[in-house]
């Protein structure tokens, strides 16, 4: 049986499936993946460039199951939109998604971390499969741009718990499918 890896130079993922039977670290400065690729198990990617900020380019509209960011990371490359599937964990630097969407299903937890973009969006999406809980962190956080949908049967829903800071969209908030909002 292994133990959690730690790649400290650049990962390049041009076509098939990294399972990750056990947590991979990367801490250099470079993470390409293509559109060919996706990355699944049950175990977390987490991206904490030794010296920030990481650069992730990928192409076309990869999948990522456990994705979790520790220090600064800017995605790039000619792919649109980004999908974690399973469990997305923020504890740490500035996530800018530039011109892309990163989409979110299942669970969203957010300890630590800023957020930039310019006209990309963080997407919350509740799936057929499950609903997706947001905790957003006792200080909450800004997203320039933020979509809510459901393209499934399920509801998004943001942590009730109390301390548990604001969400505040600076730029736009786009609700789709039909979905209206409730406060109480």
């Amino acid at each position: 049986a292994g133990g959690a890896l730690t790649i400290t130079g650049t990962l390049t993922l041009t076509d098939g499936e990294l399972v990750l039977g056990q947590n991979l670290t990367l801490t250099g400065t470079t993470f390409t993946i293509a559109s060919a690729a996706t990355v699944s198990g049950a175990s977390i990617l987490r991206l904490n460039a030794a010296v920030a900020p990481m650069t992730m380019s990928y192409t076309g509209t990869p999948t990522i199951s456990n994705l979790r960011v520790s220090n600064d990371v800017n995605l790039s490359g000619t792919g649109t939109a980004l999908t974690v599937s399973t469990l997305f964990t923020h504890d740490g630097g500035v996530l800018n998604f530039g011109s892309r969407n990163l989409t979110f299903q299942t669970a969203f937890t957010r300890t630590a971390g800023t957020y930039s973009a310019t006209t990309g969006y963080m997407i919350f999406d509740g799936t057929a499969g499950s609903a997706l809980a947001v905790t957003q962190g006792t200080d909450g956080f800004s997203i320039p741009n933020l979509r809510v949908t459901n393209s499934g049967a399920n509801n998004v829903a943001l942590s009730a718990v109390a301390a548990q800071g604001t969400v505040t969209v600076t730029g736009a908030f786009d609700l789709a499918n039909g979905l209206t909002t409730t406060q109480t």
